[in-house]
């Protein structure tokens, strides 16, 4: 993952003269990764990608999640808080938003699944067991994002690959 911001972030940063801005550029780049990693493009709008989150804090959690996961665990006190997450996360409207279930569109069963069992108020799992199913959300999102490199590998050659004239593959 590149960590390099792009330059009207890093102008609007040279503003922001606090503490926050290190945690706010964390946020920015974990928010990018998210994005690169994850996502998708919506054909309606252009460069927009969509994270396959429901909310803002759903995704600040992930990256807490993840940045202990990481070797070395990040101290949580190093990580952008749930304000300055969103401010971050805000300050990237345009390039990147939320994907969350709105009226009758269906999003996946497994990563609904997986968001219900963290957001279980009657089962209280343990810090472990919270752990392996963000790790099987990873694992799925990652399966997924490999998919949709294939479907738009396949889609490319549906498109381009031409011989004497004819197209070559059918994309159906």
């Amino acid at each position: 993952m590149s960590t390099k911001i792009d330059d009207k972030t890093d102008a609007e940063l040279s503003r922001t003269l606090d503490k926050r801005s290190s945690k706010f550029r964390h946020a920015i780049i974990f928010i990018k990764y998210m994005s690169h990693i994850f996502s998708d493009a919506i054909p309606t709008d252009g460069d927009v990608r969509a994270i396959p989150f429901s909310n803002v804090t759903e995704l600040q959690k992930q990256y807490e999640q993840y940045a202990q996961s990481c070797s070395p665990p990040t101290p949580l006190v190093s990580l952008a808080k749930l304000d300055t997450f969103r401010k971050a996360f805000k300050s990237l409207k345009g390039t990147i938003r939320l994907l969350g279930c709105k009226g009758n569109f269906q999003t996946c069963d497994i990563c609904n699944c997986a968001n219900d069992l963290l957001k279980a108020k009657d089962v209280k799992f343990s810090k472990e067991q919270r752990e392996a199913i963000l790790k099987w959300k990873r694992l799925h999102l990652i399966l997924q994002a490999e998919e949709r490199d294939e479907l738009d590998k396949n889609r490319n050659l549906a498109k381009c690959e031409r011989e004497q004239g004819q197209f070559k593959y059918a994309f159906f």
